[in-house]
């Protein structure tokens, strides 16, 4: 597991949003009830098995010196764009009155940030740790040395 963990956490956080746009694609294109249901649940299920390894992957590109600004902008690009979907589904959906051409740009959405995540993952350059000087922890002061 930690091999496969280790190589392929980009395809781990790029299956679920694929899962999202087929969702959201033939929710959009579905006449079913039952189908539609179940399509939309497979859009939940996407977003929430999203998250874990979109943000351990994040973690790999930030430095810790930088980890606290990386994720509140990663987070609040995210919510911008979660407002901005909600609001171009009304928009198309007022407009052309079909619930097919309403949820197209989410689907397409979905597959470009999958995209996205392959190409830059797979081109990811890790951080650097600074080489620190071999101190024992009790000569730091963590740890009481033992007289023995």
């Amino acid at each position: 597991m930690i091999v496969w963990g280790r190589s392929e956490r980009r395809w781990h956080a790029a299956e679920p949003l694929l899962l999202i746009a087929i969702g959201f694609g033939g929710a959009g294109l579905s006449g079913d009830l039952i189908t539609m249901r179940f399509l939309l649940t497979c859009v939940l299920v996407g977003a929430y098995s999203f998250k874990a390894p979109f943000w351990a992957l994040s973690m790999e590109f930030l430095s810790p010196g930088s980890a606290a600004v990386g994720l509140a902008a990663i987070n609040a690009i995210g919510s911008l764009v979660g407002g901005l979907m909600v609001n171009v589904y009304g928009v198309i959906f007022e407009r052309a009155g079909s619930t097919n051409l309403a949820m197209s740009p989410t689907a397409l959405t979905g597959i470009v940030s999958a995209l996205l995540i392959l190409i830059v993952a797979r081109r990811r350059t890790r951080f650097d740790n600074p080489v620190l000087p071999n101190v024992s922890r009790s000569a730091k002061g963590l740890y009481p040395v033992d007289s023995h």
